[in-house]
């Protein structure tokens, strides 16, 4: 069970842990890492005053988030410091998720725009669009293989084996939506997990759909 810090507000909006001890929360304006598997956290210094709604890291040192109003940025030292990336969007831009396979990486926005860096974050250019699709969690299991689930306007799991120009619906939630997806280590067996269908506050309760690879 992980202490987590106590904040009133903002709620913590993504979380990364690229090693057994080493993990890190994220909210609007705030951030916190851990070195001892989170029984304790430092707040960290971190000057982005938008949402944070995804974060990945590569390793200890370097990692990545994304997130509302062009929110995009870089680590290099743990989190000591942050480097804005150039997405190529607009400001008003909205991203919902990010995903790297070494230097190569993933970052989808709330408009289903998919794009792609070759070169760790430093360029980007749109490698496709999901149809009608809100991306809200993905994985890669290799520069050219992944899947995205899909929520709110759509819920399918999309799959991609050509490093995102084509995408194919591989699930279908039926009337809930898709909120994550991971898959075990060595890529054979996956999971999603989604909410039911409902409305407002009356949404039934949560599902788990496993995908194993043939």
């Amino acid at each position: 069970v992980l202490n987590i810090p106590q904040v009133p507000y903002p709620y913590f909006t993504a979380m990364a842990f690229p090693s057994t001890n080493t993990g890190y929360l994220f909210g609007t304006s705030v951030a916190y890492k851990t070195t001892d598997g989170g029984k304790s956290w430092l707040q960290l210094t971190f000057n982005n005053y938008n949402s944070v709604t995804s974060a990945f890291f590569i390793d200890e040192k370097n990692g990545y988030i994304c997130g509302s109003s062009n929110t995009l940025m870089r680590t290099t030292d743990g989190g000591l410091t942050w480097t804005a990336l150039n997405s190529t969007l607009g400001d008003g831009t909205s991203f919902t998720s990010i995903f790297f396979v070494n230097t190569t990486g993933y970052l989808f926005t709330s408009g289903s725009d998919v794009m792609q860096t070759l070169d760790g974050g430093t360029t980007w250019k749109r490698a496709t669009a999901l149809p009608n699709s809100y991306v809200q969690s993905s994985y890669f299991l290799n520069a050219q293989t992944g899947y995205v689930a899909v929520g709110y306007n759509g819920n399918s799991i999309y799959e991609t084996t050509n490093g995102g120009t084509t995408w194919t619906d591989v699930a279908d939630a039926g009337r809930g939506d898709f909120i994550g997806i991971n898959f075990s280590k060595d890529g054979t067996l996956g999971s999603a997990v989604g909410i039911g269908a409902g409305s407002g506050g009356s949404a039934g309760p949560g599902r788990t759909l496993f995908i194993k690879q043939a």
